[in-house]
């Protein structure tokens, strides 16, 4: 149930308060859902969420505020993609219809693959920061304020407290690191799959 007054809520609310962190929700909800009005409605449906202490309460021990409520958005979204959120929408000549009649959402197949990609992005994330940790300090601190909505260098430089030239070498690491893992991953997942067909096969034969 929704409770403003529970104490996880009212950590959520302190930061809402700030606008910094209201503008890079708003501006990974625009990214999700490609549509300034639906990320309105993804926001609002992900503040709800995090609101109620029997949902998704935000736990400052398990990360940023940023990081929890986008983690909510994305499932708000790919729940939304399985099953349609709103059940009538506005025509241009101003009709209602009934979307359990006319089924916009995408095949079912399609909103699992975009459920996989999203984790394999997350993976791939994950292992960027685990190879960058203790090595690149400042790549990594850029890469977190990156995940966090923060995108222009200046403004990066600023939060991580080094000169705007050390972001740019970041970046460049970053890229560089990035596409090492892509690619160390993609053949990891080739060869694993390769396995598997062979383990298959032989299963066949016997």
């Amino acid at each position: 149930m929704f409770d403003k007054d529970a104490p996880s809520s009212k950590l959520a609310l302190a930061e809402l308060q700030q606008e910094r962190i209201r503008t890079s929700l708003k501006k990974y909800a625009v990214w999700r859902t490609k549509s300034e009005a639906d990320a309105e409605d993804l926001l609002a449906d992900g503040v709800e969420c995090v609101l109620d202490p029997d949902r998704k309460p935000w736990d400052p021990a398990k990360g940023s505020f940023f990081r929890h409520m986008r983690l909510v958005m994305d499932r708000i979204a790919i729940e939304q993609a399985r099953g349609g959120h709103r059940r009538f929408e506005v025509l241009d000549e101003g009709i209602a219809f009934d979307q359990r009649t006319v089924d916009p959402k995408p095949p079912a197949d399609e909103a699992l693959h975009a459920e996989r990609k999203l984790a394999w992005l997350r993976h791939l994330g994950t292992v960027l920061m685990g190879r960058l940790r203790g090595k690149d300090p400042v790549a990594l601190k850029v890469f977190e304020v990156a995940c966090e909505g923060v995108e222009e260098p200046q403004e990066q430089a600023r939060r991580i407290g080094c000169p705007v030239d050390d972001v740019y070498e970041s970046l460049r690491r970053l890229r560089y690191h990035g596409a090492k893992v892509r690619d160390d991953e993609e053949q990891a997942e080739a060869e694993r799959m390769k396995r598997a067909r062979e383990e298959a096969r032989k299963g066949g034969r016997s």
